[in-house]
């Protein structure tokens, strides 16, 4: 998965990288609100087990773990509440290899911005019945014509 991959899933804004020892990932700069899903591309250059969580202040919105069997390119995803309001959280990724006692961890900072709002729909009758009567054209259809 490419980082253009990772920042449109995430609905634009850019992607940023960060480096967890022998762990690379690519996370998004900014997320859509109203998504269901925060997608991660993640190069692991051996074995072990990544855990992701969302925070908002000190609550945890969101979190996820993943085992790595070997070395390889995966995409990780996130499931996120879909009311999640707009604002600045972090991303924090605690990366432990195979056979390591030491964690690392890294945290990203991550903007959700607020979905866009969907247009109004305008009834189609009010719209009609309206321009009908301002153009001076009867609503129930022409005169009847009356033959001498």
């Amino acid at each position: 998965m490419t980082a253009g991959q990772v920042s449109a899933q995430a609905g634009g804004g850019g992607t940023q990288r960060s480096d967890l020892g022998r762990l690379d990932v690519i996370a998004p700069k900014r997320f859509r609100a109203g998504r269901t899903s925060l997608v991660l591309a993640v190069t692991a250059e051996r074995a072990g087990r990544l855990s992701v969580a969302l925070l908002k202040g000190s609550s945890i919105k969101a979190k996820k773990a993943a085992t790595f069997g070997g070395a390889g390119t995966f995409s990780l995803k996130l499931r996120v509440p879909r009311r999640l309001a707009a604002g600045s959280y972090r991303l924090k990724l605690t990366f432990t290899p195979k056979g390591a006692g030491r964690a690392v961890t890294r945290t990203l900072k991550l903007t959700v911005v607020a979905a866009k709002k969907k247009a109004a729909k305008r009834s189609a009758t009010v719209a009609n019945d309206t321009t009908r009567h301002l153009r001076g054209i009867p609503s129930r259809g022409p005169e009847p014509r009356i033959i001498p």
